[in-house]
């Protein structure tokens, strides 16, 4: 595995998605701007063969 690029936010992730043309994606779902999801949908769009696997560090406790 070679990582070949890292995006700030969501918009930067599609365009170097055009100029570096991945295999696959590790999306975090919590993004500035337009979000993991947006982000993603975004992607497979315009890229249907870039592969997307999504991780998070998004946390929620839920009251008892």
């Amino acid at each position: 595995m070679e990582l070949v690029g890292e995006a700030r936010n969501g918009d930067e992730a599609v365009h170097m998605c055009e100029q570096l043309h991945p295999h696959g994606v590790l999306m975090d779902l919590m993004m500035v701007g337009m979000n993991g999801a947006e982000t993603t949908r975004a992607i497979r769009k315009k890229y249907s063969t870039i592969q997307v696997l999504i991780l998070t560090s998004f946390f929620h406790i839920c009251p008892q």
